[in-house]
């Protein structure tokens, strides 16, 4: 098993606490009027981190197997061993997340908050497909998708698990090549073209790549000089991105691929693992216990909000601007217990058995991420 790289965790912390700050106002606050960016600010580009995270991770455990296969045979252990661990690494969690909210839409709606049965039915069938990006395509801003909207995103990379051993098979040498040549022609199409940006997981792929070039690896950041350096480095970059991802929009035609060109970098400066994005000592701490459980944060806080939201109903507490302390109280406790219960019982146990079935197939196994 490779060695944990905390500058991983610590941006993936960083961007479950990012899609947070987008989710909040829209789906906790129910005052608040439905907007795609926060008082002018994306904090929605949390979710491209995630994307040039997943790239890069899978690419690091993927591509060295693929490029060292000497027979179809092997090939074909290496690949479904990949698929296997991805599988129990993802989709145990994500299931007892689909169904959860189903079940609630039934059985704990009495304020409606959870909306109908039908759309979060059709909402589970997505998820469980791994078409909840087409999904939410077709309904955006014209019909109901259901509590689990979040998994666009998990539907996206699941795909790209799918399509990279492929194109790398395809491509070999120059799937870099290809990948660039995709990042490049990316046109932003709006937000229903959103939920299809593939090109954050292909750059994440590309600093896998290019990260084992020998003159990248002489690099030596030296965690980025004075701590004080770090953070005004990564606070200009986080702040150039959410400012990008809102009020900039207007006046930038095409900020998406400056945005992903920003999570490519966060990235390759975590690649190197010289802790250049160690936060002061008690926040660094929180964000990597956030890091560690970024997917099971993900995959709860949506349904948790509305959780709490329906429970403060039947107890009959108004939900309005004075309650906003008290709700948001409550769904970052709900959210925090639910995260570390999916992750201990859930989560873990499930990534362990699936290490052991790819095992048994006879390869070679890499900490996935």
């Amino acid at each position: 098993m490779a060695r944990l790289n905390a500058d991983i965790e610590r941006l993936r912390g960083i961007s479950i606490l990012l899609v947070f700050a987008q989710h909040l106002p829209h789906h906790l606050f129910a005052w608040k009027p439905s907007a795609l960016t926060v008082g002018g600010y994306g904090f929605w580009v949390g979710v491209d981190i995630f994307f040039a995270i997943s790239g890069f991770v899978i690419a690091r455990s993927l591509l060295p197997d693929l490029a060292g296969f000497k027979d179809r045979a092997n090939l074909t252990r290496t690949l479904l061993a990949f698929w296997l661990r991805r599988a129990w690494r993802l989709w145990p969690a994500a299931w007892l997340w689909l169904l959860l909210p189903l079940a609630a839409a039934a059985l704990y709606n009495r304020s409606g908050v959870f909306g109908s049965v039908t759309a979060n039915l059709k909402a589970t069938a997505a998820g469980v497909l791994q078409i909840a990006n087409f999904r939410l395509a077709d309904t955006f801003l014209r019909s109901e998708y259901g509590v689990t909207e979040h998994y666009w995103s998990l539907s996206l990379e699941e795909q790209f698990y799918l399509a990279l051993p492929l194109a790398a098979l395809l491509f070999r040498s120059k799937l870099w090549l290809a990948l660039a040549a995709l990042c490049a022609v990316r046109v932003a199409g709006g937000e229903l073209a959103s939920v299809f940006r593939i090109e954050g997981i292909a750059i994440g792929v590309l600093v896998a790549i290019a990260i084992d070039h020998p003159v990248v690896r002489r690099f030596r950041l030296n965690a980025l000089g004075h701590p004080w350096l770090r953070y005004l480095v990564l606070g200009c970059v986080l702040g150039a991105m959410v400012l990008l991802g809102g009020v900039a929009r207007p006046y930038l035609a095409q900020p998406q691929p400056v945005i992903t060109l920003l999570c490519g970098a966060l990235v390759f400066v975590a690649a190197f693992d010289q802790n250049c994005w160690r936060l002061p000592n008690v926040v660094d701490r929180m964000t990597l216990w956030a890091g560690s459980r970024s997917y099971a944060l993900y995959l709860v806080h949506l349904p948790v909000f509305y959780a709490v939201r329906e429970t403060l109903f039947r107890l009959g507490v108004k939900q309005d601007a004075s309650a906003r302390y008290l709700l948001s109280a409550l769904a970052a406790a709900a959210t925090w217990c639910a995260a570390e219960a999916t992750w201990r019982w859930v989560e873990q146990p499930a990534r362990s058995h699936g290490r052991r079935v790819a095992a048994r197939i006879g390869t070679k196994q890499r900490r996935p991420g």
